[in-house]
């Protein structure tokens, strides 16, 4: 899976109204292509899109930091769960809540969490409910690694939500 091999141009190109500084290893032969994709919901955001960065920070020795980022204007409210592969969400406490359009576009709203290597999933599901609308491919992140999974609309109207997981470090 190709996680950081692209450009300003590849994002805005599948949708993302988004500026990402700082990734490694953009090649521009390389076309992204969204991990998953999901259903569409209603709008709720504001039309700025969101600038997020790259804030050089690193893990703790031994760990890995995540971050989810909103950049879906057209999708409603969501919470984001993050788990491993087959975890049920009973009982699970959502990563962000609600995940709404802008939502992680600076280390503090929500920024990063920290957590030991391993493979993880990001699930969005309707805000307040365990009703999963989109999962992102599996992710395994090994110590020292840095990780973003990005929600965008997947087609110009936002009928459509995918997840784009990028490597930041």
């Amino acid at each position: 899976m190709v996680y950081s091999d692209m450009t300003y141009a590849h994002l805005k190109a599948i949708g993302l109204a988004l500026l990402i500084v700082g990734c490694s290893g953009t090649d521009a032969a390389t076309t992204p292509t969204p991990a998953s994709t999901g259903t569409g919901l209603a709008h709720t955001g504001p039309e700025a899109p969101p600038v997020t960065a790259d804030t050089g920070v690193v893990p703790a020795p031994g760990k890995v930091l995540l971050r989810v980022v909103h950049a879906a204007p057209h999708a409603e409210p969501l919470d984001v769960y993050l788990t491993t592969a087959g975890a049920s969400l009973g009982g699970a406490t959502p990563m962000v809540d609600p995940f709404v359009y802008g939502v992680g576009s600076s280390s503090g709203s929500p920024g990063y969490v920290e957590r030991d290597p391993g493979t993880y999933l990001f699930r969005f599901t309707r805000e307040g409910t365990h009703d999963v609308v989109l999962s992102s491919d599996q992710v395994s992140v090994a110590a020292g690694q840095v990780e973003t999974a990005i929600l965008f609309e997947s087609d110009s109207a936002g009928a459509a939500l995918g997840v784009q997981l990028m490597r930041d470090r």
